[in-house]
């Protein structure tokens, strides 16, 4: 009761403070009284904003590995000619790229990554030759741009018995 005579003395045109800004309809009052009508739009408006943020759909977007060859953790006898990534998206080649460097136990410097040169392959795979590598741990790190925009990048870590 006391908010309709407050109303009553507000000047004609003016919006009631804290009420969405992008409605611009004349204010009336919820048909309960307690809240003004205006609101609503936002309201649904805020809904679908978070409804689409929480979308499963949302997360897909980025391209990840599905499968890779040598895989990861895997342990071979001798050095393989060639890598190969497989992703869950197309990725853009020619702003993507594969390291290669032998893995450290401790967190180290990226002086020693050797970048290889990529190998024509489908738009899902990076493909690349490797060169001779010595028995031991060895890391290809990998990072593509999907085409989407977004990017990501990881590490395959394989080891070399020789």
């Amino acid at each position: 009761m006391l908010r309709r005579n407050l109303s009553a003395l507000r000047p004609r045109g003016l919006r009631p403070p804290g009420l969405c800004p992008h409605d611009l309809r004349p204010r009336g009052l919820h048909p309960a009284g307690l809240r003004p009508a205006g609101l609503r739009p936002c309201v649904l408006a805020l809904a679908a904003v978070a409804l689409l943020a929480l979308s499963p759909g949302h997360a897909d977007a980025h391209a990840l590995v599905t499968s890779s060859e040598p895989a990861a953790g895997g342990q071979l006898e001798r050095a393989p000619g060639e890598v190969l990534v497989r992703f869950n998206s197309r990725v853009d080649h020619a702003r993507s790229q594969l390291l290669l460097a032998p893995a450290r136990e401790a967190a180290g410097g990226t002086a020693d990554e050797r970048r290889l040169d990529l190998l024509p392959s489908p738009d899902t795979e990076l493909r690349a030759a490797l060169p001779p590598l010595p028995p031991g741990r060895w890391r290809l790190r990998w990072q593509v741009l999907a085409l989407d925009g977004h990017i990501t990048r990881g590490d395959i870590l394989f080891e070399l018995r020789g």
